[in-house]
């Protein structure tokens, strides 16, 4: 009779081990279908490779669920159950960036650098807290830079190079207390360099060149006490300072030094013999946005002032 139960058992024991194991090894199914609103909103179809995404046998025209791990550019964590990489480089992915990535709560890493996307980054993006690595370099995205990126709190590395990006670095920008890198550059931000940057103590590589940044350099920028010397780049903006200590500070970390000789106005104010009331910080406000005054009125009146476009 014990016999008898245990090989009544043992069929059901297997099953459940099965059951246990299988539900153990599939991603949730909010995740799935992230990736699916991935594939399509991308038109995945036209991708230099997307092998494994529709492999028969299909359910729901994609490959079966549990196979996500197979899918080209997709990595899971080792127990298989939820993403942890998406990494496209140069896969020809055209269309948007779908605001259903931000359910992969897990992503721990995110590129699609050298691709053709457009439109803006979706502010779910900010769901992704466990983020460490976010690479857009090089599509066709345009928008701001969403305000919600400050929520990414572990993230160390953050590439939106070579883009179409308007409006200013925003502010949440200072609380990515873990970034190493920042590359900004190659853009079309306007506005002043925001003095939460100064937060980022960690920050090692700062790329904010070639954009329209204007005004003067925040003077918490010396707080970034990780910049490596002669790694990060400030030229082609209209940036500018009256402080000495942000001027030297600044010059040891660009790129081949002397970051305001790089900028788009590069002005040379000479005063010396004239008896007015305008100090340095006047000057350079003006001399880099020459808009703003005649510059021969100002310079009979103050000085010699040359500019270099």
């Amino acid at each position: 009779m014990e016999k008898n139960i245990l090989s009544f058992l043992s069929p059901l024991l297997l099953l459940l081990f099965l059951n246990i194991n299988l539900a153990y090894a599939i991603i949730p199914q909010i995740e799935r279908e992230a990736l699916i609103s991935f594939y399509n909103a991308t038109n995945g179809d036209n991708w230099n490779d997307n092998s494994g995404w529709k492999e028969p046998p299909l359910q729901d025209g994609f490959a079966m669920h549990g196979t996500e791990n197979s899918w080209y550019g997709i990595s899971l964590n080792v127990e298989n159950s939820f993403v942890t990489e998406i990494n496209y480089y140069d896969n020809l992915l055209t269309g948007i960036i779908p605001p259903e990535l931000g359910n992969l709560s897990n992503l721990q890493e995110l590129s699609f650098s050298s691709n053709q996307l457009m439109g803006s980054i979706p502010i779910e993006i900010g769901n992704l807290t466990n983020l460490t690595w976010f690479d857009l370099y090089s599509n066709q995205l345009t928008g701001s830079i969403p305000p919600e990126i400050g929520n990414l709190s572990n993230l160390q590395g953050l590439s939106f190079s070579s883009n179409q990006l308007t409006g200013s670095i925003p502010i949440e920008i200072g609380n990515l207390s873990k970034l190493e890198i920042l590359w900004l550059d190659y853009n079309q931000l306007t506005g002043s360099i925001p003095p939460e940057i100064g937060n980022l103590s960690k920050l090692q590589v700062l790329w904010l060149d070639d954009n329209q940044l204007t005004g003067p350099v925040p003077e918490e920028m010396i707080n970034l006490i990780s910049l490596i010397d002669n790694q990060s780049d400030f030229c082609g903006n209209s940036l500018f300072t009256d402080r000495s200590i942000v001027r030297n500070f600044l010059n040891l970390k660009q790129i081949g030094g002397n970051w305001e000789g790089c900028q788009i106005f590069s002005c040379i104010a000479d005063l010396e013999g004239n008896d007015n009331d305008v100090d340095g910080a006047d000057i350079s406000i003006l001399a880099n946005n020459p808009s703003l005054i005649d510059l021969g009125i100002f310079a009979a009146e103050f000085g010699t002032i040359n500019c270099m476009q």
